[in-house]
This record gives structure tokens, C-alpha cells and sequence, in this order.
């Protein structure tokens, strides 16, 4: 995996006819509680609304899919620091940051 998070995993997938990276997070649905399937569910829902918002600085949702134990949600690759190490680091922002 490429992040991991206390309910998920983030994996990089490639499309050998687009050639393009994505990003796959996992989310194993018997580990959640009844709270964290309505977090998943807002979690899609703002991404869905963002991506079809055609906003250019957040990241892009292209399909989420499900089997009976995953959801997989397929994200834009995005290549960079993990923003809360940025965070911690530098311990304050401006506007401008």
C-alpha cells in the first residue's frame, strides 16, 4: 500500500489502455462500525459532488466499486507529501499558505 489508514488502504492501480496511474482505497466493510458506513457513504457522496463540480485543486473521483467484503474507491494518482506530515511540520499556516 501507498497510505494506509485505520479503516482503509490506499494501493496504486494502473490502466494498461489509458496508461494512467490511479489510486485505489479499500475499505474492508466487516471491519467497519455502524458510524464509519455512514462516514464511507458521505466520504463518496463529497467526492462524487466535487468531481462533478469540475474543481481543479481537489482530487478527482473516477468509480467506486464493491465486492462482498470491499469498497474500492478509484481517485486521480496524486504525487506528493502526505499533507499531515506538512502539517505537523509546519505548525501554522497563513491565508496565502
Amino acid at each position: 500500500p501507498i497510505g494506509m489508514g485505520s479503516l482503509s488502504k490506499v494501493y496504486t492501480a494502473y490502466n494498461k489502455v489509458r496508461k494512467k496511474e490511479y489510486s485505489v482505497k479499500r475499505v474492508i466493510r466487516r471491519d467497519l462500525h455502524p458510524s464509519d458506513f455512514a462516514a464511507l457513504n458521505d466520504e463518496i457522496a463529497v467526492l462524487q459532488e466535487i468531481s462533478e463540480g469540475g474543481r481543479t485543486h481537489v482530487v478527482c473521483l473516477y468509480e467506486v466499486y464493491e465486492d462482498p467484503d470491499a469498497t474500492y474507491i478509484v481517485m486521480e494518482r496524486i504525487q506528493g507529501d502526505i499533507l499531515i506530515d506538512r502539517i505537523i511540520q509546519k505548525k501554522k499556516y497563513t491565508e496565502y499558505d
